[in-house]
């Protein structure tokens, strides 16, 4: 069995979950807690659990969750096959209510980067 990651990420869950099923393929009911998780798959070993902020609270139970309107605490960076790929995905996170191109476009030859959030 291959190693996987699962990354834990605070959400107003509903108002999120659109700009998720983008490029995620959502996981069977089994890893979905209704409106207190879902869990969104990357590739076979990448999967992202989306947890609305009462649930994820309770795994830090001495701590704040950071407001991501004003601070940061992780960035996730994903492969695609093609710069085309990245576009589409940049162009999708905008129109389903994301900020596109946070910061601006990398094109170092060997790697291709936008931004959203």
């Amino acid at each position: 069995m291959s190693q996987a990651a699962l990354s834990s990420l605070p959400s107003r869950l509903a108002a999120s979950m659109p700009g998720y099923q983008l490029n995620f393929l959502t996981m069977p009911s089994a890893w979905t807690c209704g409106e207190v998780a879902s869990a969104m798959m990357w590739s076979d070993t990448i999967t992202l659990m989306i947890l609305g902020q009462d649930f994820y609270a309770t795994f830090i139970p001495h701590k704040t969750i950071a407001d991501s309107s004003k601070v940061n605490e992780v960035l996730l960076c994903l492969s695609f096959d093609s710069r085309a790929d990245v576009d589409a995905i940049t162009q999708k996170a905008g129109a389903a209510g994301g900020k596109a191109d946070v910061r601006p476009l990398q094109d170092m030859g060997f790697m291709y980067g936008r931004s959203f959030e």
